[in-house]
């Protein structure tokens, strides 16, 4: 039996409070789709797109590397989604996310997300369900990748003519890239360099900063 020791604690009356998840927001549903129409209707978005980022790059960029484009739709930011536009075989990857936009490169086209669009136009699942649908479903449109989504929001698009930024350019390097991708990405860097000093000679400025591939 105790004989001393600190006093009961004393109690003060609780009320129920409703369970909330200190875990990220859950991803909305995918979105109802007229499949057919909607598979139709991005594929010939992608296609549009495509041909204005290859007329861009034969005209004013010919060292641009593959293409750029932002993926836009609901639920995109969640990583069991936007792995979907990643394509190994290829080397299509996500390159950065951000409230419902991932933006992807492609090294030469599109044609990975382009045969996920048929897919899901075509083929199901086990389950019944159309392949791709979590991904496929959620794409309210593709565009071209802009300056504003790249830098996740903090260069915004409507930036002034006359308005003079830095801006740092990491590309990636080590051991995992070829000779030949080292050539291409030092005649892109020494191109985009170019077009800073130009720009800085004259009205508009854009003051630049890169970094080489490193070997290793």
């Amino acid at each position: 039996m105790i004989q001393t020791g600190l006093p009961l604690l004393g109690l003060r009356s609780v009320s129920a409070e409703a369970y909330r998840s200190t875990g990220g927001p859950r991803r909305p549903p995918a979105p109802p789709r007229d499949r057919q129409q909607h598979a139709s209707d991005l594929a010939r978005r992608l296609a549009a797109v495509e041909q204005q980022l290859a007329t861009a790059r034969d005209e004013a960029l010919p060292h641009a590397s593959g293409m750029l484009v932002t993926a836009i739709g609901p639920g995109l930011e969640d990583s069991s989604v936007n792995r979907q536009l990643r394509d190994r075989k290829t080397g299509t990857d996500v390159v950065t996310v951000r409230e419902g936009r991932a933006i992807v490169h492609a090294p030469s086209d599109l044609a990975p997300l382009r045969a996920k669009i048929g897919a899901y136009a075509s083929q199901n699942t086990s389950t019944g369900r159309p392949r791709f649908q979590e991904l496929v479903a959620r794409l309210d449109t593709i565009e071209a990748a802009t300056i504003e989504d790249l830098s996740l929001g903090e260069i915004e698009q409507s930036i002034a003519d006359d308005e003079r930024i830095w801006v740092e350019v990491w590309m990636p390097g080590g051991s995992g890239i070829s000779e030949d991708q080292r050539d291409a990405q030092g005649e892109a860097v020494a191109e985009f360099a170019s077009i800073g000093r130009a720009e800085a000679a004259g009205r508009n400025g854009m003051c630049t900063s890169y970094r080489q591939p490193e070997h290793g």
